[in-house]
């Protein structure tokens, strides 16, 4: 079974699960005001944190795919917390159905909620969708999620920063999905049954993207004058494991014999902010490699930040 599989099935289990668990919860207990939200997403972000922490690091080519039961957990967090919110604003049950609850994640960890959900003035339209076609959306959840993961490449990669990567990753997402939770579910809920599908990114630009990330991996290597035998290597192996053509991966390892930088143009994150985001992880995760971010390091990665469009505050939380 592919990693996106295995994931979608997490997802699919999970969003049952918690649906189940806090029905019966909330049939005894009562539901919290709007004033406990922060409280609730600052459990439910101590409790990713946690989680990340608790990786356990191996070897292999696979890298992403041995933290699974970890990223599982994180989403199915994600997935209580996006309830929780939910009562806050007085939601009931059948307006916090599967729909909803992969709608919102969709709208994270998608450029779109494939149409279950739509806003309209103070109103949310949700589209009621049959169990087969809720699955393929969450499918394609699943699916999204698992690429934006793989696309840090550092993790994948290099076992010893897995754990800072993902605890970048969930530190960030978790406060996403409660944002965007919170502006959704502060709105009314309508239903209607429409149902949309999502187009592909073009393949050539993802390659693109892809080599413009490892020159600019590169060049955080050479920003101090200095580069470590160890951050050599590191670098060696995401070229080497990059999905390019013999060619390019050469021109890449020529890079890295160089003292100079690369030149770069940061146009693609500057269109894609999902791209902007995993380019950052891997750039803060391949400086902490070494148990140390230097100063360097860090002035790099606000200067590639400022280049690329990327919010200040949301940098400040990644590098945290």
């Amino acid at each position: 079974m592919f990693l996106k599989d295995i994931i979608s099935a997490g997802l699919i289990s999970s969003i049952d699960v918690v649906k189940k668990e806090k029905k019966r919860y909330y049939k005894k207990n009562s539901f919290p005001s709007k004033y406990s939200i922060d409280s609730i997403i600052s459990k439910y972000s101590t409790k990713n944190v946690e989680i990340s922490n608790d990786i356990t690091l191996s070897n292999g080519q696979f890298g992403i795919a041995n933290c699974v039961p970890e990223i599982t957990a994180i989403m199915r967090n994600q997935i209580e917390m996006i309830y929780d919110i939910g009562k806050s604003y007085k939601k009931d049950d059948e307006e916090l159905c599967s729909e909803v609850l992969t709608g919102i994640l969709l709208c994270i960890f998608g450029s779109t909620s494939l149409g279950l959900l739509s806003i309209h003035k103070r109103k949310i339209m949700v589209k009621r969708v049959s169990k087969g076609q809720l699955h393929k959306s969450i499918s394609i959840l699943g699916n999204n999620i698992t690429e934006k993961l793989t696309k840090v490449m550092v993790a994948k990669w290099i076992p010893s920063t897995r754990s800072t990567a993902l605890e970048t990753w969930s530190k960030y997402n978790t406060k996403k999905v409660a944002d965007i939770t919170v502006k959704l579910l502060e709105k009314d809920i309508v239903f209607d049954d429409h149902y949309v599908y999502k187009k592909n990114e073009p393949e050539s630009e993802n390659l693109c993207i892809l080599e413009t990330k490892l020159n600019i991996l590169t060049n955080l290597l050479k920003v101090d004058g200095v580069s470590s035998r160890v951050e050599i290597e590191h670098i060696k192996t995401l070229i080497e494991k990059a999905e390019l053509d013999e060619s390019k991966k050469e021109l890449l390892l020529n890079k890295l014999k160089s003292r100079r930088e690369t030149k770069v143009d940061y146009f693609l994150f500057k269109e894609n902010k999902d791209e902007a985001l995993y380019l950052l992880i891997d750039l803060i995760s391949l400086s902490k490699v070494d148990d140390e971010f230097h100063h360097s390091e860090k002035s790099y990665i606000n200067q590639v930040a400022e280049s690329i469009d990327f919010c200040k505050n949301d940098l400040a939380e990644l590098m945290d």
